[in-house]
């Protein structure tokens, strides 16, 4: 079980990549930050801290963009150097006027140190073309995406849908070879929520004229 921070609402969630129960907002748009911000890096109590302050900044701003890069602006600077991030010139100055006017408190951030990294790394390939349109047009894609695809064989494998140099590429570990012709169905992993008791459809490689999709 994985507790994270929701950058949007500053609501604890389950799952870091997973749509937060309160807001429905998934990721922040960067896995890394994503993972920063979980019970992997820093205790649940240290989470609901850094999200009291985003509720502070709730109250104090109504345009998402503003809050948002506010916090990160903040943790930027924060004295334990948890990322280094720049809000886009054209709300910098905004940016640094909620932060003026809030006023945040350093948090005490005591973060737990990195897991040893075992087993093969990571590997991505392309989704076949007509595949991934077919996915993307039913499933709203935001950076990252947990999805699972099944392969010529049957076999289906968990993994990411992410972005790479601009396109949605997928990615899984493990020893398992295979190139993208072999992927010949995708779909959401189920999980994060709803997806427990009903499970996303597969999505198949399209005939030429239509899209179809299976359960």
């Amino acid at each position: 079980m994985t507790t994270a921070l929701c950058f949007t609402c500053g609501q604890t969630k389950f799952g870091a990549w997973c749509p937060c129960a309160k807001c429905g907002v998934e990721s922040s748009g960067d896995r890394d930050r994503d993972i920063l911000f979980s019970d992997h890096r820093m205790s649940v109590a240290t989470l609901k801290r850094f999200g009291e302050l985003i509720q502070q900044l709730n109250t104090r701003c109504d345009d998402p963009d503003v809050r948002f890069w506010a916090f990160v602006s903040y943790i930027s600077d924060h004295p334990a150097q948890l990322l280094t991030a720049s809000p886009p010139p054209e709300l910098a100055d905004r940016v640094a006027n909620l932060l003026a006017d809030a006023n945040l408190p350093i948090i005490a951030a005591d973060l737990k140190p990195l897991p040893e990294e075992t087993g093969p790394p990571q590997k991505t390939i392309a989704v076949p073309d007509r595949l991934l349109q077919a996915y993307l047009k039913d499933n709203e894609f935001f950076a990252i995406d947990s999805v699972q695809v099944r392969r010529k064989d049957g076999e289906i494998l968990n993994g990411a849908l992410i972005e790479s140099d601009g396109v949605p590429q997928f990615m899984f570990g493990g020893d398992i070879e295979m190139i993208s012709d072999d992927i010949v169905a995708i779909r959401k992993a189920p999980g994060c929520l709803i997806g427990w008791l009903v499970k996303p459809q597969w999505i198949e490689l399209p005939n030429p004229d239509e899209g179809r999709t299976k359960r």
